[in-house]
């Protein structure tokens, strides 16, 4: 059994943001010593894939090795298997996707063209699955699923959906029925409690993210640094992601070619002298992924300059 997608859900405490990192699946990460779904205690390991955790430690062990990773405390966890995304994806009535360009997959069995699509069952599960169609890697395989999930969270927040007690409670009642959840998350109140908070949460401050990453041997990869340590840094002070390309990015150019402050270059000549003593403000980071309201297609062209 092998935890191929693995993301970390993080809603700040005054509920005006959320994050989503997706783990790659071929992240070389150490394993701590944790105990197992049984109550085994499963003896530290290092450098081992992601995706290999979840076979014999179970659960407990990816919570606790993401734990470890991140320097936060995961108190929710919850597993989806394969009959569960179909059941999820037919509980909220399916998921609208834009293809870029055409997605032929002969593992999984997916073959689309380009255009929009409502993906629910089977369908909705290849392509969360399909890597082949989408290049081949991982790493893509994670922004095709960031473009289903902004694409859900958008879907369910305009249908009012979270914020339908009566709505709510059946898809509450769906999650159950098809998650494998630790004690803290396994009930219906619980889980209609956080889809509540985040409904409050707008969509252009709801991000995506892809934990930064390096190659390690061809096929595997490595926490990227300090790129990853100041993604978890950030999450620990409670301070929101922002992706790369969003709009409001700082430093973004519009088209009417004015700065993302709404400046222009012939402001900047008016300017006042800046003070060479003045302490210079660090930039923050920004990270591959995307906001829930950015509404971008699966398997876009690619260009190299």
């Amino acid at each position: 059994m092998l935890n191929d997608v693995n993301m970390l859900l993080h809603v700040s405490a005054d509920r005006t943001h959320a994050s989503v990192v997706s783990i790659p699946r071929d992240t070389m990460v150490d394993q701590p010593a944790c105990t197992n779904d049984e109550g085994v205690q499963m003896e530290e390991r290092y450098e081992v894939p992601m995706n290999s955790i979840l076979g014999e430690g179970g659960m407990g062990c990816v919570v606790e090795t993401v734990e470890s990773m991140s320097g936060l405390d995961i108190p929710y966890a919850a597993m989806v298997q394969f009959l569960g995304v179909i059941e999820m994806s037919n509980a909220v009535g399916g998921v609208d996707v834009c293809v870029a360009n055409e997605i032929s997959d002969d593992y999984v069995g997916l073959y689309l063209q380009p255009g929009n699509y409502s993906l629910q069952g089977e369908d909705a599960l290849k392509f969360l699955r399909t890597r082949h169609g989408v290049g081949g890697s991982d790493l893509q395989r994670i922004a095709n699923q960031q473009v289903f999930l902004s694409s859900l969270i958008r879907e369910v927040k305009s249908a009012g959906t979270l914020a339908n007690p009566t709505k709510l409670y059946g898809l509450g009642v769906a999650a159950t029925q098809n998650m494998k959840m630790t004690k803290s998350l396994a009930d219906v109140p619980t889980l209609m409690g956080m889809a509540s908070a985040l409904n409050k949460v707008d969509l252009s401050k709801i991000s995506f993210v892809q934990l930064p990453t390096a190659d390690y041997d061809g096929s595997r990869v490595i926490p990227l640094e300090p790129d990853a340590t100041a993604m978890w840094d950030l999450l620990a002070a409670d301070q929101p992601l922002s992706v790369a390309g969003a709009p409001g990015d700082e430093g973004a150019v519009a088209d009417d070619g004015t700065a993302g402050d709404g400046t222009t270059g012939e402001d900047a000549a008016t300017d006042p002298p800046v003070d060479p003593n003045a302490p210079v403000a660090t930039p923050a980071p920004t990270f591959a992924g995307q906001a829930a309201d950015q509404e971008s297609c699966s398997n876009p062209t690619t260009l190299f300059g």
